[in-house]
């Protein structure tokens, strides 16, 4: 586990102080395609294939199954909803951020429009994005990991607070305050697919399994569209940094 997390954190800092580096950008490209082929070889080979209901699902079963939406969409409410959301904070605030932080040095905190009203130190648009996207695998990972620490069930409607709380960071335009808000909206992200999933496994037949996942998918699919589709308004309205 260390070892990923050390090539990943190395990654972010050479990026954020060499952006341009053709060879580093080669470098990690064909590493991270080297490492997802492995991947597949690991998940072909060391996971155990445990058959149950849903296994063996045709197209003509899944059907069969939709038709008996009564029997798992009603348990899924709370959670697809809360995932249209989450994902649509995710989506909207990735993208957004782009168009906001823009300054190739973007002063730490702003206080008012005028420049005497902005802080002196400023940091690399670079290394902000690098410190924000760091930020994002923190708060998925520690998110996803709260989740498994725990056997309880929770409600994933709680954990929309950290997306407002995060979209409020990062569309405050202040750059001290952008990385802590994709924290912020990855640990919801985290914690929603991992509560979620752990809640369909225990309260959903296993011979709804398939169908169940993939209703609460696309829900989540419907915010991420709508997130990304509703960027351009949004940052013609709020202007750069």
């Amino acid at each position: 586990c260390a070892l990923p997390i050390c090539v990943s954190v190395g990654a972010f800092i050479l990026f954020s102080f060499y952006p341009q580096c053709s060879a580093l950008q080669g470098g990690v490209y064909s590493g991270i395609a080297i490492i997802n082929i492995l991947g597949l070889v690991f998940f072909k080979l060391a996971i155990p294939d445990i058959q149950f209901e849903s296994s063996a699902k045709t197209l003509l079963g899944f059907w069969e199954d939709c038709k008996h939406w009564k029997d798992w969409v009603p348990k899924l409410g709370f959670h697809s909803f809360s995932l249209m959301i989450d994902m649509f904070c995710v989506s909207f605030i990735s993208a957004v951020q782009q168009f906001i932080y823009t300054s190739n040095e973007l002063p730490l905190f702003t206080i008012g429009p005028l420049s005497a009203e902005r802080s002196s130190v400023r940091i690399p648009k670079n290394v902000h994005r690098s410190l924000f996207n760091f930020a994002s695998l923190v708060g998925d990972a520690c998110g996803r990991k709260v989740a498994y620490s725990t056997k309880r069930h929770v409600n994933p409607l709680f954990f929309l607070f950290f997306s407002a709380l995060g979209m409020f960071l990062v569309l405050s335009k202040q750059s001290l305050l952008a990385p802590f808000g994709m924290l912020c909206i990855m640990f919801a992200n985290g914690t929603i697919y991992a509560f979620t999933t752990k809640y369909i496994d225990d309260n959903v037949a296993r011979s709804f399994n398939l169908v169940g996942l993939s209703f609460w998918l696309f829900i989540g699919d419907v915010g991420s569209f709508t997130g990304a589709n509703v960027v351009s308004p949004v940052e013609n309205l709020m202007g750069s940094e």
